[in-house]
């Protein structure tokens, strides 16, 4: 499990990497990590993607912890990308698709390259 899991960090980081890269002239954020919410009665309620890419970049940059769209500094995401491992995959399938429409993003990238959906 322990590889599976440090595997699945390198994922995350090197998609990191190569949106920042691409967006490296632009007012843009692409971080991880982030709680990203849509009801401004209850905090609570959002989604938490792998990879997030945010134009412009909200005021608090790398540091971000939530995004709360709600908020006008706060866009939602021009990208989420969800990392799917085996033990995720039926959830990144059926469940983010309409989740990251609900919070808002431009378009969700379902990162499988194990091919784990093919079971989900």
């Amino acid at each position: 499990m322990i590889l599976v899991f440090a595997c699945m960090g390198c994922r995350i980081k090197l998609l990191k990497l190569v949106l920042r890269y691409r967006y490296r002239d632009r007012n843009a954020l692409a971080t991880s990590n982030v709680a990203c919410r849509w009801d401004p009665n209850d905090a609570r309620v959002g989604v938490d993607p792998d990879v997030i890419l945010v134009e412009p970049a909200p005021p608090e940059g790398e540091a971000l912890k939530s995004l709360r769209v709600w908020l006008p500094e706060h866009q939602a995401p021009k990208l989420a990308v969800e990392v799917v491992s085996e033990t995720n995959a039926a959830k990144d399938y059926k469940e983010g698709p309409a989740r990251m429409a609900r919070l808002g993003a431009e378009e969700l990238w379902i990162f499988d390259p194990e091919l784990h959906g093919s079971n989900a």
